[in-house]
């Protein structure tokens, strides 16, 4: 998905959610843009707005990718003391 037009004119069209990876790109071409010279002040706040909600769902969707490899976690030290366990009456 393209931020820019052809003329380097941001579009806004960032979808409501995208995948992490995706996110974080649109918000470094977001932050290379913001770094330009030639904005007006309508794009630039347009961009910042764009960033912090791009910012927003990032830091939501890494606690959630967090929360998810705990709970991975503690589900592969139940499992090896499950095993350990099996092991031990063997």
């Amino acid at each position: 998905m393209e931020l820019f037009d052809i003329f380097g004119r941001y579009t806004g069209l960032v979808k409501e959610t995208v995948e992490t990876d995706q996110a974080i790109e649109q918000l470094e071409a977001i932050t290379e843009r913001l770094n330009s010279d030639d904005l007006s002040d309508e794009e630039t706040l347009r961009l910042c707005e764009e960033g912090k909600k791009l910012a927003a769902q990032i830091e939501a969707q890494l606690d959630e990718q967090k929360r998810q490899l705990k709970t991975v976690g503690r589900n592969t030290a139940e499992i090896t003391a499950i095993e350990e366990n099996q092991d031990d009456i063997s």
